[in-house]
């Protein structure tokens, strides 16, 4: 485990993340007080829906291609409501 200031981690953020990734923690501090991890991400079976793109499986590496799926989404009123 690696202690950062929130200094260190806005300068050193890809170097921290690159840790995190190798499954290290980073815990980052502000004014010698623990306020933070920064932990691996662990996809729940069956994917992550967030909010407007829960149409979205992340439990898969992302394409971004223009798909009749996608542009579905966008379509969608319960989506995407008129304004």
């Amino acid at each position: 485990m690696q202690i950062a200031s929130i200094q260190e981690a806005g300068n050193q953020l890809p170097h921290l993340l690159a840790k995190v990734a190798a499954g290290e923690e980073v815990v980052l501090s502000h004014h010698g007080t623990l306020v933070a991890r920064i932990v691996p991400f662990e996809a729940p079976k069956g994917g992550v829906k967030l909010g407007l793109m829960a149409h979205l499986n992340l439990s898969e590496p992302a394409t971004w291609d223009n798909d009749e799926e996608t542009q579905a989404a966008f379509e969608d009123p319960d989506i995407f409501p008129s304004t």
